[in-house]
């Protein structure tokens, strides 16, 4: 019989914009906070803006683990967060991807508006599967 591995990390993949829907701010705000509630590192693309921030800034505030991976080009444009437990910068996005699914021990969650990053973060991690949240319940 198999037994269930806990789930200590999490890779996120959300949008460095805020969305469409109000709701789908709250929800990543949510789910910052869920993760820090249940002590799973969030995993994600480094940057402040967007609802990846909302998620990230959410889970610092419930005193969780976040490991941001961010490529220095975009340090510039999209401040990267401050208080990341871990905050790595890399050469490419293609480096931040690889470097996200390293340090994720589970299938990339992805938001509505990062649906087609996902697809090619899937790409670049074969085997790794990803899943999508349906937009009523997303971030």
């Amino acid at each position: 019989m198999l037994k269930a591995m806990p789930l200590n990390t999490l890779c996120v993949f959300c949008a460095s914009r805020d969305g469409a829907r109000p709701s789908y701010q709250q929800i990543a705000e949510e789910l910052g906070r869920e993760l820090a509630r249940r002590k799973i590192a969030l995993v994600y693309g480094g940057a402040t803006a967007g609802l990846m921030g909302r998620v990230a800034n959410a889970a610092l505030a419930g005193n969780g683990r976040v490991v941001g991976v961010i490529p220095h080009v975009l340090v510039d444009k999209e401040v990267s967060t401050d208080g990341c437990t871990e905050l790595h910068v890399v050469d490419t996005m293609h480096t931040r991807k690889a470097l996200m699914a390293r340090k994720s021990q589970t299938p990339f969650l992805s938001c509505p508006a990062a649906t087609e990053r996902s697809k090619k973060c899937s790409k670049s991690s074969p085997g790794r599967p990803s899943a999508s949240i349906a937009s009523r319940s997303a971030c």
